[in-house]
């Protein structure tokens, strides 16, 4: 829908890719699986890449020319 509509994600959305995404690389890891290291891998780059999306939202918003002063 976003990518539709070319809108970047809320940080409201962000936060909730997040933190789905931590709870299933907590639970993937603690299963022995090597489908699951994969899976745990993969996730932990997605869940970096939404963390940093969003430090750079929050980072546009606060870190202005008349902020800054």
């Amino acid at each position: 829908m976003l990518r539709h509509h070319k809108n970047e994600p809320s940080a409201d959305v962000l936060a909730n890719c997040v933190s789905k995404l931590g709870y299933y690389v907590y639970h993937f890891a603690k299963n022995e699986d090597p489908a699951h290291e994969t899976l745990v891998e993969r996730f932990e780059k997605l869940r970096d890449l939404c963390q940093q999306a969003m430090n750079n939202q929050a980072q546009d918003k606060w870190m202005t020319f008349e902020r800054l002063g």
